[in-house]
């Protein structure tokens, strides 16, 4: 029997179910939005460009009958937003401001009034941004087209930021396949760096920092092949052309998230558990869903600060709109790496935990040390009166003879 399971005693048989339960609290956990998700208030913009037209009745504005209805509709899943202008659409839709958007064109009424006599249908155009998420583009592009065809208008679907996918992938799975292998690999290396490679733990001084510098140069050539290797993983199985922008892009990605769990483990291990923990359990699903998709826990609380988030905004914004090596999310990430950079600047010099500690324990060492003298001096004393006890005793027997 191993000394560790001596130690354990008969605990040891308890742990590969305790280990079960964690494992499956943190899985439930990531799995739950993407079991929960529904979407809701997904932005959306209406730009009515109709002219009008002269009916039996007087004047009549059918697009902007429409854009009261839609905007006055109880839709719990689009949230409606009216726009004046083409070129105020134009910008917001390449700001990422908007999901997609409906674009009424001049002659809707028109368009109308002959179909109500027999004529074609009128139409009206759907625009559709695959970049700010293809989960979302996927869904609209089919139920927007079926609510206006309820009312007898065709509807026009055109999709922003196609991308060049060499595959016809899930689109939530596609996402996770460059963010969930990112994340894991970077959390297993950062256990190794921080606890095999160049533990700190019982060094102070200079070869505390020593180690802590082994530690950065470590993390960032490590991070350097996970950002190649996820690179290969999303253009060869996820289907996605990616350029060598993405290799750059993830490896920033990785050296956050490392910078930030090495640094947390330098500071105290159960800090780095819980970083490790809540990165992977809570912030896995931010990667590939949007915000208004999730459950409010996680828009109000998990998705603002998730890697994970800004990892996925970088991966659509050179997948689908040619971003270079500084896409959408790479500032993000390097704040996340300045953070984790001055946890490890702050682990390089917390030595002085560690000499109090051992100068306790000297101090603890001196008393015992201390206190043993002194009992070898009392043991001493009682040993004296114990001889001479009996030397008196000795001389009383003579004195009697």
């Amino acid at each position: 029997m191993s000394a560790v399971a001596e130690r354990l005693g008969k605990r040891r048989f308890v742990l590969p179910t305790l280990a079960a339960l964690l494992l499956g609290c943190v899985l439930s956990l990531v799995f739950y939005p993407m079991t929960h998700m529904e979407p809701r208030d997904l932005p959306f913009a209406v730009l009515n460009l109709d002219e009008g037209a002269t009916a039996p009745t007087g004047e009549v504005n059918a697009g902007q009958q429409m854009v009261q209805g839609l905007v006055n509709a109880p839709n719990e899943a689009i949230e409606w937003t009216i726009v004046d202008s083409q070129a105020e659409l134009d910008a917001a839709m390449e700001n990422n401001e908007y999901y997609g958007a409906v674009v009424i064109p001049a002659d809707f009424t028109v368009k109308q009034l002959e179909a109500a006599g027999g004529g074609g249908a009128a139409s009206v155009q759907v625009l559709i941004d695959n970049a700010k998420s293809p989960l979302v583009a996927t869904q609209m592009s089919a139920s927007i087209p079926s609510l206006f065809g309820e009312q007898g208008i065709e509807a026009q679907v055109q999709v922003l930021h196609a991308g060049a996918s060499t595959a016809n992938t899930n689109p939530l799975l596609s996402q996770q396949l460059a963010v969930m292998p990112l994340v894991m690999l970077s959390l297993v290396a950062s256990v190794i760096v921080a606890f095999i490679v160049a533990p700190v733990k019982g060094t102070v001084g200079a070869e505390r920092r020593r180690q802590v510098a082994v530690q950065l140069a470590t993390l960032l050539v490590t991070s350097a092949v996970i950002g190649l290797t996820v690179w290969v993983i999303v253009t060869a199985v996820g289907g996605f052309s990616l350029s060598a922008a993405g290799i750059v892009f993830f490896w920033l990605a990785s050296a956050a998230i490392m910078t930030l769990l090495v640094g947390a483990f330098d500071i105290l291990v159960l800090l780095g558990v819980l970083v490790a923990l809540c990165l992977f359990a809570l912030g896995m699903p931010c990667g590939a869903l949007p915000v208004e998709m999730m459950p409010s826990f996680w828009q109000s609380w998990v998705y603002p600060w998730a890697p994970q988030h800004f990892i996925g905004n970088g991966l659509r914004d050179i997948a689908y709109v040619g971003a270079g090596a500084w896409p959408s999310g790479a500032t993000q990430l390097a704040v996340i790496c300045c953070v984790g950079l001055a946890l490890l600047v702050a682990a390089a010099f917390m030595s002085r935990g560690e000499r109090n500690a051992d100068g306790a324990a000297s101090e603890g060492n001196g008393a015992v040390v201390e206190r043993n003298g002194t009992a070898s001096g009392d043991n001493g004393a009682v040993s004296e009166r114990i001889h001479e006890q009996a030397l008196a005793a000795e001389s009383g027997q003579a004195f009697d003879a």
